[in-house]
Formats: structure tokens, sequence, C-alpha cells
């Protein structure tokens, strides 16, 4: 009888591992697996495979804008990825303010949008949460899907598909290019000086006239374009400048932008 037992207890533990094993191979298969679906839209993979091409591109090479903060609090960047003919093939703009921040992400082809994404990630006491928009486009830049999707963990979110919405939304990338071709709400003008104490440094502080973002570079040489601003503070007032700069960060921590050079636009 115990021998029969035994016998039946063993032919169980067999079947219930091999059939562990078969589950833990066909999950592995829906996680590998091509056939894992990113959106309901038919043929995504050709979007998908697209936008991963550019992001692993190392022959583009990196340009990011300047920080800009906003008058009410927040701040904005943006940074391209060019190609060796002078053509913007992927473009990021991050806006992050008290409680959450926005990624907008454009990716082209021949000038024309292929793929828009905005991740907006909402700042939780208890735990973050994010929602997601993606939006395809024919080679022509005409918008063919919008999908959205929603969740918790960053880690497993590509495993979570984008369904299908309607209307469409056609994600605009007029700010993401204003900030790195420093255009309107992002012109360089002259707004003034900014004195830091604390790291004793001064900054150049530059903006549009309207007022509502601003930046500054730090100044590590008063060369004469510097002072002549100084000499005449209210006379530039507002006028355009072009600046070349360069990010820096100390060994306390603290990061800035540093201005390497300042001409007066005419």
């Amino acid at each position: 009888m115990m021998k029969n037992l035994y016998l039946l207890f063993l032919v169980g533990y067999v079947i219930f591992g091999c059939n562990e094993n078969k589950l833990k191979q066909i999950k592995d298969i829906n996680i590998n697996s091509e056939e894992l679906r990113n959106s309901d839209f038919v043929n995504d993979s050709i979007y998908f495979s697209f936008k991963n091409n550019i992001e692993s591109d190392s022959s583009l090479f990196e340009a990011s804008s300047l920080d800009f903060s906003k008058n009410t609090g927040g701040n904005i960047h943006a940074v391209a990825l060019i190609d060796n003919n002078q053509n913007i093939r992927k473009l990021k703009s991050v806006i992050i303010d008290t409680i959450q921040e926005t990624v907008h992400e454009f990716y082209y082809i021949n000038g024309k949008k292929r793929v828009s994404s905005k991740l907006i990630s909402f700042f939780q006491k208890e735990s973050d949460y994010f929602h997601q928009y993606i939006s395809l486009y024919d080679t022509t830049g005409v918008l063919l899907y919008t999908g959205f999707k929603t969740f918790e963990d960053p880690i497993n979110a590509e495993y979570i598909p984008f369904e299908k919405i309607d209307p469409f939304i056609d994600i605009s990338d007029d700010y993401a290019k204003n900030i790195i071709q420093q255009q309107g709400d992002f012109e360089t003008n002259f707004r003034g000086f900014v004195a830091l104490d604390t790291y004793n440094l001064e900054f150049l502080k530059i903006g549009s006239n309207e007022g509502i973002y601003s930046s500054l570079l730090a100044i590590s040489d008063e060369n004469p374009v510097i002072q002549k601003l100084k000499n005449n503070e209210e006379q530039f007032k507002g006028k355009p400048l072009r600046v070349e700069f360069t990010k820096v960060t100390r060994g306390d921590g603290f990061s800035y932008q540093l201005l390497l050079n300042v001409s007066i636009n005419p």
C-alpha cells in the first residue's frame, strides 16, 4: 500500500514539475517573443523598430539646449540627435514642475514626424504613476494612430501595450523645436545680471522679453562684451544675444551653465 502511495506521489510530482516547466516556458515566450505587441496598431513593429534604430545609432551627435526656468516655477530643456547632414532625427523636451514631469520625444524621417511620444510622470507622496501617449505617422507626416497606456512601474511599462484612443492626438513638436532653436518663449535676449553670493558666482540672465522663461549662465571672464552690457545695462536690455556655453558640475554637486562666449546680435 505504501509502495503504491509512493508511486502515486512520484508520478504526481513529475506531472506537476512538467506543467511548471511548461508554464515557465510559456511565460518566457510571452516576455521574449517578437509577438509581444507594443500596441493594437497593425504592423506597429515597423514604427518601434524605426524608433529603436535612431536611439542606437552611434553616428548621431547630441545637441543640448539651454536650461530654462519658468517665472512661476519649474524648468525645461531639450536635447536633439542630429545626423551628419544637420538633420534632426530625434528631439526630446523635458518639462518639470512641482507635481509632474512631462517628456516629449519625436522621431523624424526626411523632416517629418514618424513617431511621437508623451510621457507624464505624476509625483505623489505614496507612489508615482505614469500616463503615456504615442502617435504614429506615415512617411509624409500624416497621423495614423494614437495609443494610450497607464502604469505604476516603469520597469514593466514595455509589457503593457498601447490601446487606441479616438480622436487621435497629434503631439506637437513646436515647443521642443523652439527650445532647441532658441525661438519664441526661449529667445536669448539680454535680461540683466544675477549674483549668487553663496557660490561666489555672477550670472548673465537671458530669455524672452515677455519674461516667461529665463536662463542663467555663470560668468568666468569679463570680456569686452560683458563689460559693455554692464556699463549700458538699460540700453541693451531686451537686445538679442548669441551665447555659447557648457554645463558644469562642482565637487559639491552644484550644477550650472558656464558662459564660454557671448556676442550682441545686430
